[in-house]
């Protein structure tokens, strides 16, 4: 999935906001941290961006669509190498395990909560859908890939199934805050049987 190519000093102030957003995502920093640990002078923030919200607006963005990016892409490389339906079971319980992990609750969590700041704020609620629309359209091309092989049947349409298997994971949130929580073998064995049933072609 190609992103659009920013200048470095923006993508300087990204990351350092980025990289203070992992380690205290009460965001108890001033501008004054970003520039320090970006090393880029005030002037160049104000001239790559309308205010200091609007800095941490795309470092949240960001930090919504990294580990999307590397699920999409790990999608699309197995739908190359896959030629049979029980292959592509057998692949996506891998991608399953992966994302619906224990170790994988904090991106989860922090998902969740940028969708829920950019709720209520309109210019971030801009910046998310741009994005979130990003990264659905890069799985509805290759869920539609597998479709036209004849890998997934054609009951749903390509982008219905892309917004699902996000949908799945963001749900897990609600477990990650439980205080009984499901087993991860059950839940895992839930999304494989949806996939199996309901989208793998038979």
């Amino acid at each position: 999935m190609t992103k659009a190519k920013i200048h470095p000093s923006k993508q300087a102030l990204i990351e350092a906001a980025v990289a203070l957003l992992d380690e205290d995502p009460s965001e108890h920093f001033s501008v004054d941290t970003v520039l320090e640990r970006s090393g880029i002078s005030r002037g160049s923030l104000y001239h790559h961006f309308d205010d200091y919200n609007d800095v941490i607006e795309q470092a949240k963005v960001f930090q919504f669509s990294r580990f999307v990016d590397a699920s999409a892409e790990r999608f699309a490389e197995i739908l190359k190498d896959i030629e049979y339906p029980d292959q592509l079971k057998v692949a996506l319980h891998g991608v399953t395990k992966i994302t619906q992990a224990p170790a994988s609750k904090n991106v989860r969590v922090t998902r969740a909560r940028i969708i829920g700041e950019a709720s209520s704020v309109p210019r971030f609620a801009a910046k998310l859908q741009i994005e979130i629309d990003r990264l659905t359209n890069a799985i509805e091309t290759s869920v539609q890939g597998a479709i036209d092989s004849g890998l997934f049947n054609k009951r749903f349409t390509a982008r219905t199934i892309a917004v699902f298997i996000q949908a799945y994971t963001l749900g897990k949130v609600l477990d990650d805050l439980a205080s009984v929580k499901v087993s991860e073998e059950d839940w895992n064995s839930l999304i494989d049987a949806i996939i199996a049933e309901v989208f793998i072609a038979s």
